[in-house]
């Protein structure tokens, strides 16, 4: 082997060795930095969600605080104890306090169907009793909020008593919160 194949394959050696080199480095620097973004991001997205927990535990604690302190809730749970209790005529009031503490149509239960076909909305509801006095304003609030969403061209309320309301309609938070 001649003097210049040795030089060149002693340059090529060198040269593969220095690129591979300055390759794992900023391999390692590079994926070092990733990393420790990561964390970064993570710990925040942990602290924020953190946050907004304890705000949230807050706010259902004022409400289940508010709930428990609530005139309506003792006079129900007085009228329950009693043998043959009839809790339909607390119905009416369990609404009421919905609306105090914040439940809506849906939690509650009393929305049936939404089917939406080219920008017309047609909303399918239904009130706790058939004599519940809110229903004017329960369709005009669907009309009002659902009317403004985006895209939406129309909306169609219509209100209906099959099947029957029941308290099992209810989300978990309505349950809880009204005390059923």
């Amino acid at each position: 082997m001649s003097f210049r194949t040795k030089l060149l394959l002693v340059v090529l050696f060198t040269i593969f060795a220095s690129v591979s080199v300055v390759a794992y480095g900023v391999t390692y620097y590079t994926r070092s930095a990733f990393e420790e973004m990561d964390t970064q991001r993570t710990e925040a997205l942990v602290a924020q969600f953190k946050k907004e927990f304890a705000q949230r535990g807050d706010e259902i604690s004022r409400q289940v605080e508010n709930i428990a302190n609530a005139e309506i809730t003792l006079r129900t749970a007085l009228d329950a104890e009693r043998p043959n209790a009839d809790l339909s005529i607390y119905v009416h009031d369990a609404n009421g306090a919905a609306q105090d503490h914040g439940l809506d149509f849906v939690e509650l239960g009393l929305i049936y169907g939404v089917q939406v076909d080219d920008g017309h909305v047609h909303v399918t509801f239904t009130l706790t009793t058939p004599g519940c006095p809110i229903g004017p304003q329960v369709t005009e609030q669907i009309d009002e909020f659902v009317g403004e969403v985006d895209g939406v061209k129309s909306v169609e309320s219509e209100m209906v008593f099959t099947p029957p309301w029941s308290p099992e309609r209810m989300s978990e938070d309505a349950k809880f919160a009204l005390g059923f």
